[in-house]
């Protein structure tokens, strides 16, 4: 009988950083596949809150970020926040590392300019940006920016309407105000990533809304799977 020849890899590479994180069993149930973008996109979320409540002034963003200023309304807060953030990921449709990478770029521009704050009046308008900067540096097909014009005046009808032309003007202002450095380290993110789902677990266990803000975005997602899978068959048929 001829011999088995062991297989031997051709190159020996070193394992890659665990992509999953791990993640409470109650979040599992929450959205199956898209647990892990629900847990990330609640901690972003928390993140932003920390860092407006923790803020010095309560003024409009100063420095750099005094052109993202907008109107101060009722809705302000972490149930807003989230369904902004939700609204905007669904109705764009991108990978949801562009989410992480968006308050990654935020922070690093609280690092480079500490005179520099956020409040709830700026954030929305800053975070859309932020995400768009974000879509365009990590997904395959970059979406264009008045996708993002559409997104806003779509989830927040009630707040000042965004053209393209002030969108490509918040869009320079944002990349210009941490030097156009857009490099992610993949070990930050991952460090990010653990702390994000670190401070979802330690809030879940105290306030409840949490968990029902987490299974109503794990609903909206698997209606926008359902929309894009329908929609992608019936064009293969009329082909």
């Amino acid at each position: 009988p001829r011999r088995q020849r062991a297989e031997t890899p051709l190159v020996s590479l070193p394992r890659p950083p665990p992509r999953a994180v791990p993640l409470p069993d109650a979040v599992w149930s929450l959205g199956g596949a898209h647990s892990e973008e629900v847990l990330l996109t609640m901690g972003v979320c928390l993140s932003i809150e920390v860092v407006i409540s923790s803020s010095r002034h309560s003024g409009p963003g100063l420095g750099r970020l005094a052109m993202f200023g907008g109107q101060w309304t009722a809705s302000y807060g972490l149930v807003p926040l989230h369904e902004f953030v939700v609204g905007i990921s669904t109705t764009c449709v991108y990978t949801p590392e562009c989410t992480v990478i968006a308050l990654m770029f935020i922070l690093r521009i609280l690092v480079t300019h500490p005179e520099v704050t956020i409040n709830w009046g700026i954030c929305k308008r800053l975070f859309l940006v932020a995400t768009l900067v974000a879509q365009k540096y990590w997904d395959d097909y970059p979406l264009r920016n008045i996708d993002f014009t559409y997104a806003w005046n779509k989830v927040v009808p009630n707040e000042p309407p965004l053209s393209i032309m002030e969108l490509n003007v918040l869009e320079c202002a944002l990349v210009g105000a941490f030097g156009f450095d857009l490099f992610i380290q993949s070990t930050k993110y991952f460090e990010l990533c653990s702390e994000l789902i670190a401070g979802v677990r330690a809030r879940t266990r105290d306030d409840s809304t949490i968990t029902t803000l987490m299974q109503r975005h794990a609903r909206k997602l698997a209606t926008r799977t359902t929309r894009v899978w329908y929609h992608h068959h019936r064009h293969r048929r009329h082909r």
